[in-house]
This record gives C-alpha cells, sequence and structure tokens, in this order.
C-alpha cells in the first residue's frame, strides 16, 4: 500500500478521482506495515513514511490517500 498526496484544488473522493502532484520529485511512498493484530485484525504502520524532497513546488497539499500500486491502483 502506497501513501499518496492530493492538493485542496483536486481532492480524492468516494470513488478515488483527485490529481496528485506530477514532477518536482513527488512519488508515492511505500507504507511499512507491521504484521495484523488483535481482533479483528489490525494493521498500523511500524515505521515513519517519509516523502522525498520536493525539488519545485506541489501546490497546497490538504488530502492524502492510500493506494495499491506506485502509480495507478485502487
Amino acid at each position: 500500500m502506497y501513501l499518496c498526496l492530493y492538493p485542496a484544488s483536486a481532492p480524492p473522493n468516494e470513488s478515488g478521482g483527485g490529481t496528485e502532484p506530477i514532477g518536482n520529485g513527488y512519488a508515492r511512498v511505500l507504507i511499512p506495515f507491521g504484521p495484523p493484530s488483535g481482533s479483528p485484525g489490525q494493521v498500523a504502520n511500524n515505521a515513519l513514511v517519509v516523502f522525498p524532497r520536493n525539488t519545485g513546488p506541489w501546490g497546497v497539499l490538504t488530502h492524502w490517500g492510500i493506494r495499491t500500486a506506485p502509480t495507478g491502483g485502487s
């Protein structure tokens, strides 16, 4: 699973959508999940999620999402 960011001008919605930043060093970041625990099984990231340093403006980012692939995905 990958964490992605969205600007206020193009946030995601219940069916996906949204427009992520393009270029300037932006890339989705793999979420390092630990093993499931509890009942029902719950997972949590077990390390910091750090985006790469931007090399130019990404805009004002106000939303986030979780996707199944580094590009595209659901």
